[in-house]
This record gives C-alpha cells, sequence and structure tokens, in this order.
C-alpha cells in the first residue's frame, strides 16, 4: 500500500507549482508518476505471480506428502483427483497407463465434468495419449486444440475438445504413462505455466502410482500362493484317483482364471495319452479328445519339451486345422498346457482353457506350472495307491481261492481214509 501512494506527492507537488513552472516543466514532473505507476504495476503482477507460484507449490509439496502416505491404489488415484481438478482449475481428466507387454493402453482413473468414469483398455494407437507415451515428451494444445490435430499429424477425435494437455509419467527406468488434463470449453486455455505445474506433479504422481501397483501385486501374488497351498493340500488329502481328479481339474480354473479345465494322462506302454477328466467342456470337443497319440506333433508338444504351451490367440497359432475347428467349436479361444512331472517322469498335462484371447503374464505362467508339478505329484500318489490296492485285491483274491482249494483237497483226504 505504501508503495502504491508513491506517485501522490509528485501529483500535488505538480498541481500546486504549475502556475510558477510552466506546461513543459509540469509534464516533466507528470511523467515522474506515469513511471512510477508503470513500474510499480509490473512489481504488483510480479508479486501476484510469485505469490501464485508459492501456493502452488506448496500444493503440489502437499500432494507429495499425502501420496507418500499410502501404497493402496485408490486413495492415491483419489488424492490425484482431487488436487489436480484444484490445482489447475479443470472438470476433466485421466491417467493413462502402458501395458509394454500388451501393447495395450489402461485407465485406472478418468474424470469427465467431474465424474469419475470407466473407461475400457484399448491397444496402442496413434493418437494424443500414446504419442507423449511414446515420445516421452509433454504435448499441449492451448486452444482450438481438435481444429490443431492434423497439424500435428492425428485425426480428429470424436468428442468435442477446445484444449488439451498432457504429460509422461516417467519413472527411471521407463515411461509407464500420460496424465491429461482437458477441457471442451470455448474460454479454456491452458498455458506453459499449467505445462510446468502438471510436469512437476507428474513426477510424484509417477513414483505413487508404480509404488501402488506394486504393492497390488505383492498382495495379490501373496494371496494367489496362499490359496495355491490351500489347494494343494485339499488335492492331497485324498487317495481316490477319481476324486484327485475332478478337485485338480476344479481347482485350476480358481488358480489360473480359466473357464474350462481337462487333464490328459499318458500310458507309457501303448504311448497313448487319453482324457482322464475334464471340467465344462463340450460333449463334442470332450469325444474328440478321448485318446490321442503322445507322438501327435501339437498336442502333445509340451510332453516333448517339458515346458508349458501357451496360446494366448488361437487363430494366430500354428494349430492343426482339424484341431483348430475343434477348439473354435467348443469356444475356447486361448489355452496353455502344462506338463504333469514326476520324479520318475512325466505323466502326462493339464490344459487350461479361456472362452476369450488371453495373454498370459509370466506370473500366472509360473503359478500355473507350479500347480501342474503339486497336481502331477498327487494323481501319481493316487494313480499308485489304486494300483496297490488293486494288487492287494488281486493277492486276497488269490490266497482266498488257494484257501478254498486247501479246504477241498482236505475234505477229499479225509474222506478217503
Amino acid at each position: 500500500m505504501l508503495v502504491e501512494s508513491l506517485p501522490l506527492p509528485f501529483v500535488l507537488i505538480a498541481v500546486v507549482a504549475y502556475p510558477a513552472i510552466g506546461f513543459g516543466s509540469l509534464a516533466a514532473l507528470g511523467g515522474i508518476p506515469a513511471i512510477l505507476a508503470i513500474l510499480m504495476y509490473g512489481m504488483s503482477s510480479a508479486r501476484v505471480t510469485l505469490e501464485r507460484r508459492l501456493q502452488d507449490l506448496s500444493t503440489i509439496n502437499s500432494i507429495s506428502t499425502t501420496l507418500r502416505s499410502t501404497l493402496e491404489l485408490e486413495p492415491v488415484l483419489e488424492t490425484i483427483h482431487v488436487q489436480v481438478t484444484q490445482l489447475l482449475g479443470v472438470e476433466s481428466f485421466y491417467v493413462a497407463m502402458f501395458d509394454d507387454e500388451n501393447q495395450q493402453i489402461w485407465y485406472p482413473i478418468s474424470v469427465k465434468n467431474n465424474e469419475r468414469q470407466k473407461w475400457r483398455s484399448r491397444p496402442i494407437a496413434n493418437r494424443l495419449t500414446d504419442r507423449v507415451i511414446l515420445e516421452s515428451k509433454p504435448i499441449i494444445l492451448p486452444h482450438h486444440a481438435r481444429e490443431s490435430l492434423p497439424s500435428i499429424g492425428l485425426s480428429y477425435g470424436e468428442e468435442a475438445l477446445n484444449a488439451w494437455l498432457g504429460v509422461p509419467l516417467i519413472t527411471p527406468q521407463r515411461t509407464i504413462g500420460c496424465l491429461a488434463v482437458l477441457s471442451a470449453s470455448s474460454e479454456s486455455e491452458f498455458t506453459k505455466e499449467d505445462q510446468y505445474l502438471l510436469t512437476i506433479l507428474s513426477g510424484q504422481v509417477s513414483v505413487a502410482i508404480e509404488n501402488a501397483l506394486l504393492f497390488e501385486q505383492a498382495q495379490s501374488r501373496a494371496e494367489q500362493l496362499e490359496n495355491l497351498n490351500q489347494i494343494s493340500t485339499l488335492i492331497t488329502a485324498s487317495l481316490n484317483l477319481k476324486e484327485v481328479l475332478a478337485k485338480v481339474c476344479k481347482s485350476v480354473t480358481q488358480v489360473g482364471g480359466g473357464q474350462q479345465s481337462a487333464i490328459y494322462l499318458l500310458s507309457p506302454d501303448s504311448g497313448e495319452i487319453t482324457l482322464a477328466h475334464s471340467q465344462a467342456l463340450s460333449v463334442e470337443f470332450v469325444q474328440n479328445s478321448l485318446s490321442f497319440s503322445a507322438a501327435n506333433s501339437v498336442r502333445a508338444r509340451c510332453l516333448r519339451t517339458g515346458q508349458p504351451v501357451i496360446i494366448p490367440d488361437v487363430h494366430k497359432a500354428e494349430l492343426e486345422e482339424k484341431y483348430l475347428g475343434e477348439l473354435v467349436e467348443a469356444k475356447i479361444l486361448a489355452f496353455g498346457d502344462f506338463p504333469l512331472t514326476t520324479p520318475d517322469g512325466q505323466i502326462g498335462f493339464l490344459s487350461v482353457y479361456f472362452d476369450s484371447i488371453h495373454r498370459f503374464p509370466p506370473e500366472q505362467v509360473e503359478l500355473l506350472q507350479t500347480f501342474a508339478s503339486q497336481a502331477a505329484l498327487a494323481v501319481s500318489n493316487a494313480r499308485l495307491h489304486a494300483q496297490t490296492d488293486q494288487a492287494l485285491s488281486r493277492r486276497v483274491h488269490q490266497l482266498s481261492i488257494l484257501e478254498a482249494v486247501g479246504r477241498e483237497l482236505s475234505a477229499v483226504t479225509s474222506s478217503e481214509r
């Protein structure tokens, strides 16, 4: 306030001294307040800018503290939602994550007009979000964004779009996604200052989301292993072969997430593979899979290699035309075959089937193979028990016959005496 009052004395002096000093001197003296006013306006503007910058940095620091306080994804996303909308004064924004293995974009959070949305994942494409991720560079379309798209090699979007700003989410290892804000209002405009703030915020968001996802994966892995341990205990608790086979087929869909399953056992003597049990398979597929040779180059591949055979999409795999037709008719679009291996060798393989295209993450393949190994031991023990039980029954039957023959011989000998 004191600085803003500085021109007043010069104005008063000019008014009092005008009769004595004339117009020229008055003009020169009057120019001083004008210059001071310009300088003071600049100082005031700089002060406002500085105050806003300090407020923004304080907000970002508060966001950083909040994000570091939790490892759960949903609270992290909600914090991002609240703080981004307040910091930039926007009503629409989203976080897009890049699934490098499957070349897909998925959205952990998307907000439109201050309402949470659920956007489906999609393949990577030539779009604004994808370009930010692939090039690891921010893109700003301050206004008339939709009309600006062709100038950067992108086609018009389906929705009205006036302003768009996206920055990459970068970790020390790679770019994991994009944080973007947008507006359809013709009055909206994003500035370089907005880009600067969003870039600073993106560093905090990148670390928070990656940590939350890693924590979520660790929790999921622990739950899967606990579930696997419980299921393994369940299937090894019985020595009845039919019961064990049924439990294995039912449990593998719980472990692997498939809709159908089957267990095939190898006969070492004949070299034939037979369908021992199935879960939810069509009658036609079961009939076509009752028995086939271990020399079958496609169906018995996992037994020859000793490694899982993973088919994420049956239409893109090298399968025999007849077998492919049987799979499609049974509504099987993806599957995995896992060898059943015991210390004495391979006894067959376990198959899990999916009714849609399915990408098998490495951890899922590892989990299913671990389950298959435990199932192999359970099946082997049950078969051994069944064989032992059969041998014992035969031995008892033989002894019973010998006892009967002995009694008859004894009776004959006694009568002859």
